[in-house]
């Protein structure tokens, strides 16, 4: 990823998007999936629990999130600061967005994250913040 990274900085190229096609152009969703899913296979990724499903690249996103909150939490950190930080860094539009990440983290945090729970300020955008949007321009 840091070679392409670093191609696609040399490449200086006007398009947004961080996976593009041999034209510069953003690649699809579907060439996208297909893609993460002939790399799981061909590392050899797969659940081994009987579930349907198997890995799709959308559940790293939730990974990456349920570990940050566990790691915050064990950090004691604001977590009233960090979790609409967490949600903006990772594409949510609003509060509500991060639910879905509360629910599957650990048990031993729940009480304190049901507390903080996006609910509690329904249909708030994060950009609506100004106290979130300018601690986000300092980190």
């Amino acid at each position: 990823m840091r070679r392409y990274a670093t191609w696609l900085g040399r490449k200086r190229t006007l398009c947004p998007h961080f996976f593009l096609d041999k034209l510069g152009k953003a690649i699809s969703c579907h060439t996208l999936r297909a893609t993460f899913q002939k790399l799981r296979n061909l590392a050899g990724i797969r659940r081994q629990d009987g579930a349907i499903y198997q890995p799709r690249m959308h559940d790293l996103r939730y990974t990456f999130a349920v570990h940050r909150l566990t790691s915050w939490f064990k950090q004691r950190a604001d977590m009233n600061r960090l979790l609409p930080a967490l949600a903006a860094y990772i594409g949510q539009v609003g509060l509500g967005s991060t639910e879905r990440y509360l629910t599957m983290t650990p048990e031993r945090f729940r009480k304190q994250l049901v507390k903080l729970s996006p609910q509690r300020r329904k249909n708030k955008r994060w950009r609506d913040d100004a106290a979130l949007m300018k601690f986000l321009a300092e980190l």
